[in-house]
């Protein structure tokens, strides 16, 4: 669910999986149809999935955009089989760069991003809905988010932003970091199964 231009649905039918996309932007279908990919215009609430129908659901950044992310993840528990896998990623709000750069910080992303989690607050979201056996895993965005808040901070548009070196050595340093304390990552990964 939002797959965009359908850069992770070649990585998955790479590694052997049956994928299906959806996604919103229709300029985002169009690229990823023309590479060859099943992918559908829309937002989930209006597919016509049968339940129990994927043996997998990935929200890649997905989470942060909507209204009512409790409705949107119960109806992908509905569409998983039993035993079947949620794999959500989506900023984390507890993280060393909201701390540090405060309303600068290049997630908070007004208006696009309506909701964003801690990890403790998407572990209740998730299991209200009816998931089990949360694991969170960790990832390393410092070097992306880091440099854009900087950016932000300044005043300067981060996709023209060139960061200063010690910047880039600071968000590696953090990235390294999060290894040791996933709690204090950029973005939150999280994987759930439907019992």
């Amino acid at each position: 669910m939002g797959c965009g231009d359908g850069r992770i649905l070649r990585q998955l039918r790479a590694a052997g999986w049956d994928a299906q996309g959806i996604d919103p932007d229709p300029v985002a279908v169009a690229s990823a149809r023309d590479a060859g990919l099943s992918v559908i215009e829309g937002t989930l609430d209006r597919t016509t999935f049968e339940p129990g129908s994927f043996h997998a659901v990935i929200l890649n950044h997905v989470a942060e955009h909507l209204h009512h992310p409790a409705e949107t993840l119960l109806t992908c528990r509905e569409l998983l089989q039993p035993g079947g896998r949620l794999w959500l990623a989506t900023p984390n709000l507890g993280s060393s760069g909201h701390s540090r750069f405060g309303r600068n910080w290049l997630h908070l992303d007004p208006p696009r991003h309506l909701v964003l989690f801690t990890r403790g607050s998407l572990s209740l979201l998730v299991q209200s809905v009816g998931f089990s056996g949360l694991r969170f895993r960790s990832s390393r965005t410092a070097t992306l988010v880091y440099p854009a808040s900087t950016a932000i901070e300044l005043g300067e548009k981060p996709m023209e932003f060139i960061p200063p070196r010690k910047s880039v050595l600071h968000a590696r340093l953090v990235d390294l970091l999060s290894s040791l304390r996933p709690r204090k990552a950029e973005e939150l990964v999280l994987i759930a199964d439907r019992d």
